[in-house]
């Protein structure tokens, strides 16, 4: 293993730089991707801290042992989800969010303004 971004502290570890909530980031996460510019994406629910969910954006130098937040995206309607969740970045630099147990799929840009909302009346996505 080179490093390891989360959970329990290892040497492997990397320390996360940037962003005020990081004793608390990870807290229900799901869907990491590497994206072609060398940084990593993770949604997390924030579950098990009662955080709002959101889409966390980290640039790795694993040399320096550090993931740095250089964006994070949330959307002011979701407040809690208990479960699931994905985030895509489409080559323009918006998002498309699904937002685990609600009822909403979004796209939002880079600052995290909504472009359009998809909103189930029954179900949720994952």
């Amino acid at each position: 293993m080179v490093w390891k971004l989360g959970g329990t502290t290892t040497p492997q570890s990397l320390r996360i730089v940037g962003d005020p909530e990081a004793s608390t980031d990870l807290g229900s996460q799901h869907d990491v991707r590497a994206w072609p510019d060398g940084t990593i994406s993770v949604f997390d629910n924030g579950t098990r801290d009662f955080q709002q969910p959101r889409v966390l954006r980290f640039k790795i130098d694993a040399a320096a042992g550090t993931a740095t937040l250089i964006q994070t995206i949330t959307d002011p309607n979701v407040r809690f989800s208990v479960c699931c969740g994905s985030a895509r970045l489409l080559p323009g630099g918006d998002w498309v969010v699904a937002w685990g147990a609600t009822p909403y799929v979004d796209e939002l840009t880079p600052t995290g303004q909504v472009v359009f909302r998809l909103m189930f009346s029954d179900v949720f996505s994952y």
